[in-house]
């Protein structure tokens, strides 16, 4: 019973914290077919725009729509740079015809918010488009990603759900959160659960800042693949069943203030090709040993300043020995932890402590 409660208690607080919708009955949306357009002046009536100018401040609105995707890209818009909003609708089944939820190419100045986006190809698909934002959205069930952006710069991704988008045969895996040459994209705040992956950089994506989201019970949490010079900080990557953290041949990387606990690996660096990434602030937490496969070249696992990581494996002293301080929250002795923490915290970290890390202590 009072497990029960907990996990009613956690889901009412990620509603309130995380933004996470909860889907509306079919019902409540008007059908629609397929929507496509093309350049500024087809935002018509008759393409599914129900009001609004195209202007920052009176943008087009495509709202309250169900759409069935199975003949096409549920709502397709290219070539524009017009301002718009689509909101609350409801697109799905696109995906035994490999169609996608909602596909923007070279599109600026849109906004997807408090939609469904279920059983598609892709959620919603960002193709060569910047400044746009999404937010408020349910990912679910779709057979590539929740969400994916290629070639795509400058967009806000943020209070997203992304989950159990599971099941294709691309080399990466399904995944909730996905980018490819893609840059400065900022990603918080959304949680990514039981996908196959939980958000992927791939392909030289580039300072992107990714934070504050929750990626837990996929098979991978956080990864990266030829994508360098990332800011990633205050996740919290739990339960993974394979790393909290992969990264292969990705370099300059920093990861602060991450919780990342009860994965199969907290951190795997392959190989070689991956150099110069730091890792300081983070919790790292197991219910046994701590893994780490660190491949990697010049990994630093401190901020330059004395102070490194938290370590749930770590059993030394803060007494002052090897010339040290002592009572100063940095481990004195059995250093470097794991043959890579020179500066082990005595304590976790306790700013950016997730709602997951709550629901596991109070388990």
């Amino acid at each position: 019973m009072r497990k029960k409660i907990v996990i009613w208690l956690c889901l009412i607080l990620m509603v309130i914290f995380f933004g996470t919708i909860i889907p509306t009955n079919a019902s409540a949306y008007n059908t629609h077919n397929p929507i496509y357009i093309n350049g500024n002046e087809n935002f018509t009536s008759a393409n599914g725009v129900t009001g609004g100018n195209g202007t920052e401040s009176d943008p087009y609105m495509i709202e309250g729509w169900d759409i069935n995707a199975s003949s096409a890209n549920g709502i397709e818009i290219r070539n524009t740079d017009a301002y718009f909003i689509i909101r609350n609708c409801y697109v799905h089944d696109g995906n035994y015809y490999d169609n996608d939820g909602i596909y923007f190419n070279n599109v600026q100045n849109g906004v997807v918010e408090s939609t469904i986006s279920m059983n598609n190809r892709i959620g919603v698909y960002l193709s060569s488009s910047n400044r746009n934002n999404l937010y408020g959205n349910n990912l679910s069930d779709n057979w590539d990603w929740g969400i994916c952006l290629k070639n795509s710069s400058n967009n806000d991704i943020y209070n997203n759900d992304a989950w159990n988008n599971q099941d294709n045969d691309l080399c990466y895996s399904s995944a909730g959160i996905f980018l490819a040459y893609s840059s400065n994209n900022n990603i918080h705040n959304n949680i990514a659960s039981t996908n196959d992956w939980g958000i992927v950089l791939g392909h030289s994506s580039s300072n992107n800042n990714i934070h504050h989201n929750i990626i837990s019970n996929n098979g991978r949490g956080i990864s990266l693949y030829s994508s360098s010079n990332n800011n990633i900080h205050n996740n919290t990557a739990s339960n993974n069943g394979e790393d909290g953290v992969y990264l292969y041949s990705s370099s300059y990387n920093s990861f602060v203030s991450n919780n990342i606990s009860y994965n199969s690996c907290c951190v795997e660096i392959y190989s070689s090709s991956s150099k110069n990434n730091t890792f300081h602030h983070n919790n790292f937490v197991s219910s046994g040993v701590v893994n780490v496969i660190n491949n990697g070249v010049n990994t630093k696992w401190d901020n330059g300043h004395g102070e490194g990581n938290y370590w749930s494996n770590y059993t030394g002293l803060d007494d002052g020995s090897n010339g040290r301080l002592a009572g100063d929250g940095v481990g004195d002795t059995d250093i470097p932890h794991m043959g890579l923490d020179n500066y082990p915290l005595m304590e976790p970290m306790q700013r950016g402590k997730s709602l997951w890390i709550w629901i596991m202590l109070l388990l």
